[in-house]
């Protein structure tokens, strides 16, 4: 029997099949198929693109309203200390909130703003809270954006700028990309750079993954 290949990941929201309603627009983060699931790899998200589907009536489940003790929402300009311009500190919270996050145990880098926008209306910001992101194994096929890193032979399919591979190939090249950026940090900075994780310093957004289907 051969070796096995499997990988960590991270899904912000549902592990279940989702319809992706943005198929086909054709742009860089387009999903390739119109069913699966967006993932990242472990410790490498890009929060920036949390954010296409971060409102908490989408069926991602991803995010939820934060509601204080009557269980109203909490509107945006009430959270925040309007004395403290640091949105990501916990000093930047009103004190009438800060128990609360303590309780809930919600971690500063979770929150974020979201408008619930109505045709009309004058939009309200309220505060919401990604919840905590599920870590799973995987080891089947999988949509990337590194066939930089390929041979033509090893793409099974390929859709704009994903290509679909086996977790064998993918493990390749997701390691070769490190290698290539450790390489670039070298020259640019020095030897002194060697032990450092490139994927700390460089955008991390075509790390992004698409799985199908999760068995």
């Amino acid at each position: 029997m051969g070796k096995k290949f499997t990988y960590n990941f991270i899904r912000f929201g549902s592990l279940s099949q989702m319809n992706q309603l943005t198929y086909g627009n054709g742009i860089y983060h387009s999903p390739p198929k119109k069913k699966g699931i967006y993932a990242f790899p472990e410790g490498l998200v890009d929060r920036f693109l949390l954010t296409a589907t971060n409102d908490p009536r989408n069926e991602s489940h991803k995010s939820y309203w934060l509601k204080d003790k009557n269980g109203e929402r909490i509107n945006s300009v009430k959270f925040w200390d309007e004395h403290w311009n640091d949105k990501m500190s916990s000093y930047g919270i009103h004190k009438k909130y800060k128990s609360l996050i303590k309780k809930k145990k919600i971690r500063i880098k979770d929150i974020f703003e979201f408008s619930d926008y109505k045709l009309g209306e004058k939009p309200k910001w309220y505060i919401c809270v990604y919840k905590k992101p599920k870590k799973f194994n995987y080891e089947g096929e999988i949509w990337c954006h590194l066939d930089i890193h390929l041979k033509p032979e090893h793409i099974i399919e390929v859709n704009g700028s994903w290509v679909k591979v086996t977790m064998e190939d993918y493990i390749f090249a997701f390691n070769k990309e490190r290698h290539e950026l450790r390489k670039g940090m070298i020259k640019m900075c020095g030897t002194d750079w060697k032990e450092y994780d490139p994927f700390k310093f460089f955008s991390t957004d075509h790390l992004e993954v698409f799985i199908e289907k999760i068995n």
